[in-house]
């Protein structure tokens, strides 16, 4: 009979842990998808783009297992971890699908505007955007330089990525759309000399700096191509129109989204290029 009693008090006690444990981690995802707000686009956790090294290919493998879109399971992880996915994460399964519901049911709007600003982000990507030998790494250097401090034209922060070749030559390198979209703007800019912006099918827009000069002439909303050379890695810009020399030539490289409350809002370009330098195609010359 004590037996009995124990085990039917330990069975209590099991079940009582069960949906407190339950309780809790429906309240912290409802307390992490209260925290989306129509905001969420243009603040800083989501315009870093914090996720580890190899995420997003895990998170495709993950995508093709479960049958899910790879930018919602993107999406879903991100709000659940307070965007960020260092080191990495992704749901999937009871929590995820949860979430999901959560996110629709009290969300909906923020949730589709965050969906939207990722597939632009990362639909579409097909190639570097620089053309060098078989192996890229030899080549070209580039770091997170997210944010950094920059003086010229007064106090700014960089939003963009640089990336600069082994042979520090204006005109070496051929520049190249990363994804098919339509040009949207092109010419002279004083910050970045000879740009060419790219809007994406999916929604991106994707801007090349400091060319020394185009491929050819392109006007705005002129089709290209993934892969289709734009122009060459240059060092223009920092003055009026045709300033070179004012600093090593590089690619400044930047990623935009559209948001509710600004037109472009600029991201963290750097884990697309690491995820384009070890997955996609590479064009060598």
């Amino acid at each position: 009979m004590k037996k009995s009693k124990l085990r039917i008090y330990l069975l209590l006690v099991l079940c009582m842990l069960i949906f407190i444990t339950g309780e809790l981690i429906f309240l912290d995802i409802r307390g992490t998808v209260g925290s989306l707000s129509i905001d969420t686009v243009q603040g800083e956790p989501f315009r870093a783009m914090q996720l580890s090294e190899g995420t997003y290919e895990k998170i495709l493998k993950e995508a093709e297992r479960t049958g899910e879109e790879p930018e919602e399971l993107l999406a879903v992880s991100m709000v659940l971890h307070r965007f960020s996915l260092t080191p990495f994460r992704v749901e999937s399964g009871t929590r995820y699908d949860r979430a999901k519901e959560l996110l629709l049911e009290y969300r909906e709007d923020e949730y589709y505007q965050l969906l939207e600003a990722y597939r632009g982000v990362w639909q579409g990507l097909e190639n570097f955007p620089v053309a060098g030998s078989a192996h890229l790494s030899e080549d070209f250097s580039y770091e997170d330089g997210w944010m950094q401090k920059r003086s010229y034209g007064g106090e700014r922060r960089h939003e963009g990525c640089d990336i600069f070749g082994s042979v520090q030559k204006p005109g070496y390198y051929p520049v190249l759309s990363v994804g098919s979209g339509y040009v949207e703007q092109i010419g002279w800019l004083t910050l970045g000399g000879y740009r060419i912006g790219i809007r994406s099918d999916t929604g991106g827009y994707f801007y090349y700096a400091h060319l020394s000069g185009y491929a050819r002439e392109f006007t705005v909303g002129e089709r290209v191509w993934a892969g289709e050379i734009l122009g060459y890695m240059g060092d223009t810009g920092y003055g009026e129109e045709g300033t070179s020399g004012k600093f090593p030539p590089h690619l400044h490289f930047g990623i935009y989204v559209s948001g509710k409350q600004s037109p472009e809002i600029s991201v963290n370009p750097y884990p697309a290029l690491r995820y384009l330098e070890k997955n996609v195609r590479k064009f060598a010359f």
